[in-house]
C-alpha cells in the first residue's frame, strides 16, 4: 500500500469514524483555539493547512518518520473534503 492509499484509508475509515467529517472536527478545534486566544484561525481550511505545517516541522526533526509523511497526505485529503463541504456550508455565518 502506498502513502496516499494509507492516508485515504485512515481519513475515510478509523479516523473518519472516530472524529467525524474533517470540516466539523476542524471547526471545533478552531473554536477552541479562538476561545483560548491561541493564534486564532479563521476556519477548518486553515486548520488543515496548520496541521500540514506541524507534520512538516516534525519531518525536519525526524525526516524518515513514516506516520508524518502519511499524515501530510491525509491532511491534504481532509483539505479537499473541507473544500467540498464548504460549497454548501458557510462557517462564518453557520456555526457547527
Amino acid at each position: 500500500m502506498n502513502i496516499l492509499e494509507e492516508a485515504n484509508k485512515a481519513v475515510g475509515g478509523d479516523r473518519g469514524e472516530a472524529y467525524g467529517h474533517p470540516a466539523d472536527d476542524f471547526q471545533k478545534v478552531v473554536g477552541a483555539a479562538n476561545a483560548l486566544g491561541v493564534n486564532p484561525l479563521s476556519g477548518p481550511l486553515h486548520h488543515s493547512l496548520y496541521m500540514v505545517l506541524v507534520k512538516i516541522s516534525r519531518l525536519v526533526q525526524t525526516p524518515t518518520h513514516h506516520d508524518s509523511i502519511v499524515d501530510i497526505a491525509g491532511y491534504a485529503r481532509t483539505y479537499e473534503m473541507v473544500l467540498e463541504r464548504e460549497e454548501t456550508h458557510d462557517y462564518r455565518t453557520q456555526p457547527i
